[in-house]
């Protein structure tokens, strides 16, 4: 004989047998053994790359029944499904009345949608909704047709045959767009003893692609 319903409810059992009556007794309910794990709090929807995210995940411990396992100490360990991303900050947490809290969360890598993994010893886990990482903050300006520019030559004062192409990037070489979380504004210089023409930026799917 056994019970199952809401922690923390008190449960009457009566125990009857014909022609002599009944007797009942109550018995409390606590929680059980954990069974599943509930994100009760989903972390930010969005979030530049390398940036903690506004919204950490909170996560519960459960028994089958639905019921908080107060009791419980083992960690709620986070990672990002998949392969691809690295996870950073405090991804193991001890709950605190059955509830792990994560405090400092970020996602590097490349832009694009992840998802969380949370697990504990069980094996039991859960997955969080997604997370969409755009490109962080501008680290790296790379010119990507540069070969094809140095194997030109110009004569003075005419434009080159092939324009320069310039891509910002962040530290996990996502391209920056303007506008995308960071400004940028790029100005070329000369060598010494020569002046540039004038020319014009023209931004296309984060390249900027020179003219003039």
């Amino acid at each position: 004989l056994g019970i199952s319903g809401t922690a923390g409810t008190a449960y009457t059992i009566t125990y009857a047998v014909t022609g002599l009556g009944s007797v009942s007794q109550t018995v409390g309910v606590t929680a059980g053994v954990p069974s599943q794990l509930a994100v009760t709090r989903q972390p930010s929807n969005s979030a530049q790359a390398g940036a903690t995210l506004a919204v950490q995940p909170q996560v519960t411990i459960r028994d089958a029944q639905g019921n908080t396992v107060t009791n419980s100490t083992a960690s709620v360990t986070a990672s990002i499904s998949g392969t691809t991303g690295t996870l950073r900050g405090t991804t193991s947490v001890t709950p605190l009345n059955g509830v792990a809290t994560f405090t400092d969360l970020s996602i590097t890598g490349t832009a694009g949608s992840y998802t969380l993994s949370f697990s504990m010893t069980g094996p039991i886990s859960t997955t969080s909704s997604g997370i969409s990482i755009t490109p962080g903050t501008p680290t790296q300006v790379v010119v990507t047709n540069k070969s094809a520019v140095s194997a030109g030559s110009a004569a003075s004062a005419a434009a080159f045959g092939v324009q320069p192409a310039v891509e910002v990037r962040d530290a996990w070489n996502n391209k920056v767009i303007s506008g995308e979380g960071s400004t940028v504004t790029i100005v070329p210089s000369a060598a010494t003893g020569a002046t540039l023409t004038s020319y014009s930026v023209v931004e296309s799917a984060a390249v900027r692609t020179f003219s003039g």
